[in-house]
């Protein structure tokens, strides 16, 4: 089980626990920590830190996503964004929102505290 975050991860989930933000944000941050990385870069180091956290059950899709989203499932999140891509680094419609996990929320409050 993964039980640290890195710099970006501290950041980002200092975000999330206040509340859902769009799978896209997670590009966002991933372009604030490495702004020297084009657009592909970021996509595929943004899809690798989406892929910890959800196999350390750290994130969830939202019920009640930031923009409308007919996307329900982490497994289809990931569908989402094989099928676009770097595209997928900023907005897109259907783009999904998450929230934090509880299991993320502890392992926040350890690191924070």
């Amino acid at each position: 089980m993964v039980s640290t975050f890195d710099l970006l991860e501290a950041d980002f989930f200092a975000e999330l626990v206040r509340g859902t933000h769009g799978l896209w944000e997670i590009f966002e941050f991933t372009r604030l920590h490495h702004p020297q990385l084009d657009d592909q870069r970021i996509f595929e180091r943004g899809s690798d830190y989406i892929k910890r956290w959800v196999d350390a059950g750290w994130i969830q899709i939202s019920p009640s996503p930031v923009y409308p989203s007919t996307i329900s499932t982490l497994s289809d999140a990931q569908a989402f964004l094989r099928q676009n891509g770097a595209a997928a680094t900023r907005y897109l419609g259907n783009s999904p929102s998450i929230d934090i996990t509880e299991e993320a929320q502890r392992v926040h409050q350890r690191r924070t505290a």
